[in-house]
């Protein structure tokens, strides 16, 4: 019988907008995208960035995944980075 449990990640506000955290699945499977933004407070993200932005490989390009994104899923222990509010906050 498998154990599931939550896992709070801290996230640190920062002022003029840099408040960009790299966080990463920390559980032994894979995260469901559209399953983070049902499970957690997207009012922790900045209004303007609530997406997850992964690394794609190339310069200057990124992976946007938000809400709307469907049928993707985070690797174990894949970093990607949140833009929190100000205040900071957990997700």
């Amino acid at each position: 019988m498998a154990t599931t449990i939550n896992v709070d990640v801290a996230l640190s506000g920062a002022v003029k907008g840099k408040a960009w955290n790299l966080i990463g699945n920390p559980y032994s499977s894979y995260i469901d995208v559209a399953d983070f933004f049902t499970t957690n407070n997207m009012g922790q993200l900045n209004s303007e960035y609530v997406a997850i932005y992964g690394y794609t490989g190339s310069k200057n390009s990124r992976n946007i995944l938000n809400d709307a994104t469907s049928d993707v899923l985070i690797a174990l222990g894949q970093g990607f980075f949140v833009k929190s509010r100000s205040s900071g906050g957990s997700i």
